[in-house]
């Protein structure tokens, strides 16, 4: 557990919550290289997976980003999963 032996927390303030993503469907998948994606090769990726949800502060991740952009123009983010936010996210960035 990364929080008890890097951060130095208490076994016993901590829970484990297994992750509820059922990996089968992933088992066979095959990756995009950047080219794929009209990413240089040489070009800075943040990347974000996970749940499109407000909890995630994916808005402050695209703020940070846009920051960020000015000082290294060759960055690109990608923000790939699915949820309530989807629509909007999408509206945001494009």
């Amino acid at each position: 557990m990364w929080m008890r032996d890097r951060a130095h927390w208490p076994e016993s303030k901590l829970s484990v919550i297994p992750n509820a993503v059922q990996m089968k469907p992933f088992d066979e998948a095959l990756p995009l290289s950047r080219a794929e994606l009209g990413i240089p090769d040489d070009a800075f990726v943040v990347m974000f997976v996970g749940r499109l949800d407000l909890q995630k502060g994916l808005y402050d991740l695209i703020e940070a980003f846009e920051s960020m952009s000015v000082r290294i123009p060759e960055s690109h983010l990608l923000i790939v999963g699915k949820g309530p936010l989807e629509r909007k996210l999408r509206e945001r960035i494009l």
